[in-house]
């Protein structure tokens, strides 16, 4: 074999062992925006149970509406993937499901929030088979315990990277919202007078403590995941191994920090 078919066999092996990993960080995203968009309610719950007032038990069948819909469509949407392909797909379930969540908002009702979250149990379904198809056309049978360790990461670091961001974003447009309601239309007060009350309100060592808790389980989830993750051998009862040391490990942990950041802000 002459150095060049060498070189050009090489060349090949690498760009493809390239596509294979752009491939892979496409399908943690697509993962990361799926358990985001399904978790996002959370955040507003405690003001939108106030305004609406929805009851514990009344929000908490609605958010079990997307349970529901989303075991339901499993096989269904395993149908859909076979008959139209994984691009066709993915592509419309993040189009309806991001539509889904973006409806969230303007529902005023226990109806629409019960039939919104059905909605997104449906669109969000196809989206493991989807990833299971992807994985089994691009990776070697060898190889693809650790893509789907790899992936499966996208879930925490959706839920805990962004739910901070998510979490103050919300507030700052209850402020606004509040600003514009109180001091613009109704001139209840001044726009000093409403912000001034309103930084009063504040404490840092519950902003603080908000956002470095995702954060540190999200670390700690990730770094997990990823490490038993990516030692992954023995097909799938090594993903299922690694799946519950992964959790059990994780879940000490989290037990562990929770109590020392707990006692390092009583202390401040």
């Amino acid at each position: 074999m002459t150095n060049g078919a060498v070189q050009a066999g090489a060349s090949r092996r690498t760009s493809a062992t390239r596509t294979r990993l752009m491939i892979l960080l496409l399908v943690t995203l697509a993962t990361m925006l799926n358990y985001l968009d399904r978790s996002v309610m959370s955040v507003a719950k405690p003001s939108m149970a106030a305004e609406l007032h929805i009851s514990a038990v009344t929000m908490g069948f609605i958010f079990s509406a997307f349970s529901w819909t989303y075991a339901f469509a499993q096989i269904p949407g395993g149908a859909v993937l076979d008959r139209l392909g994984v691009r066709l797909t993915y592509a419309g379930s993040l189009v309806l499901w991001s539509l889904a969540t973006f409806a969230h908002g303007l529902m005023s009702s226990v109806a629409g929030l019960f039939s919104m979250r059905l909605a997104l149990g449906l669109a969000e379904a196809p989206c493991y088979p989807s990833n299971s198809r992807i994985l089994n056309n691009w990776f070697p049978q060898m190889e693809r315990a650790r893509a789907t360790g790899f992936y499966s990461v996208g879930q925490y670091v959706g839920v805990g990277f962004m739910l901070p961001v998510l979490v103050v974003i919300s507030d700052f447009m209850g402020l606004i919202g509040g600003y514009l309601v109180g001091c613009v239309l109704l001139g209840l007060t001044t726009g000093q007078q409403f912000w001034s009350s309103a930084y009063q309100a504040l404490d840092y060592k519950d902003i603080l403590q908000g956002l470095i808790k995702p954060f540190t389980f999200a670390i700690v989830i990730a770094l997990v995941g990823c490490h038993y993750g990516m030692a992954t051998t023995g097909g799938t009862q090594g993903v299922g191994r690694a799946t519950t040391q992964a959790v059990v490990v994780a879940s000490v942990w989290i037990i562990v920090l929770t109590f020392f950041i707990g006692k390092f802000f009583v202390t401040l």
